[in-house]
């Protein structure tokens, strides 16, 4: 289906009042594209869930509502946490968390000889806010919760993360890559190695 297609019936879809349950998901959307799809007989975003999942984030694109989501994890020393304003969806967010974690651990173990560690949190935010179209964000009690070690889990490795989530390398790759590099290996707070694990090897007989 045209991308102007799929935009006008985004925009009627809106119009109609079809968004009203919209929570920062993409899946608080897929019960109303459903009933909308089958209203106009639009199989082209009803078939399959690939179908929906697009004509969301399109719908998404066009409601511009932005999250505040707050980032941290469960390994922290005290609160750690970071808050940052994104219009990606819940879902998709977790997926571009995914895909920095992934890459800053091929980072750290290729080269820099760190092994079992990922970036953090402060680092996953200065990747999103370089690349990712997001913002700082103040602290808001009730940001939707991204924690980055369950993010990881069945993600598979980062010798595969650019084939596994390929529509979030960044076009600039290259700068991607050496941003991240600044700022998993800086000692400025962003150090290359997060601080509780540092304290938790060195506490190990």
């Amino acid at each position: 289906m045209a991308i102007e297609i799929l935009d006008n019936y985004a925009r009627e879809f809106i119009s109609k009042g079809f968004a009203s349950d919209y929570d920062g998901s993409i899946e608080s959307l897929i019960p109303a594209i459903v009933i909308y799809s089958d209203a106009h007989s639009l199989i082209e975003i009803a078939v399959g869930s690939l179908a929906m999942r697009n004509f969301a984030r399109c719908v998404i694109k066009h409601l511009k509502v932005s999250f505040i989501y707050r980032i941290y994890a469960d390994y922290d020393y005290g609160d750690q946490s970071v808050y940052i304003e994104s219009f990606l969806p819940l879902e998709d967010m977790r997926d571009v968390c995914r895909y920095i974690c992934l890459k800053g651990e091929q980072v750290l173990t290729k080269e820099l000889g760190e092994e079992c560690l990922s970036p953090n949190n402060f680092a996953v935010a200065a990747i999103l806010i370089s690349h990712f179209h997001c913002a700082a964000s103040i602290r808001e009690d009730d940001a939707t919760e991204i924690e980055l070690y369950r993010t990881l889990d069945g993600s598979g490795t980062f010798e595969t993360a650019d084939s596994r989530y390929e529509q979030w390398v960044p076009e600039n790759a290259d700068s991607f890559m050496q941003t991240l590099r600044l700022f998993v290996a800086s000692t400025n707070g962003l150090d290359n190695t997060n601080c509780h694990y540092a304290k938790y090897k060195q506490q190990k007989p």
